[in-house]
């Protein structure tokens, strides 16, 4: 998933990033339920998502990418 290098394009919508994703949406409110309780992603305004403190350090870090792949 590049959920972050979309995420530091801007904040994105639901529908737009489940697009992005290629996911059903209610699996891409999953999927952004869990980045935001572990303050990957944060709410923001107008029912939009970005990244969170935490997620801002996963753009750009292949080896967290390749982790992530790997066990998904």
């Amino acid at each position: 998933l590049k959920l972050f290098d979309i995420l530091a394009e801007g904040p994105q919508t639901l529908a737009q990033l489940a697009a992005r994703l290629a996911l059903a949406e209610p699996a891409a409110l999953r999927l952004l339920q869990a980045a935001v309780a572990l303050r990957l992603v944060q709410p923001r305004s107008h029912a939009r998502y970005g990244l969170g403190v935490l997620g801002a350090t996963m753009v750009g870090n292949r080896a967290i990418e390749a982790l992530v792949e790997h066990h998904s």
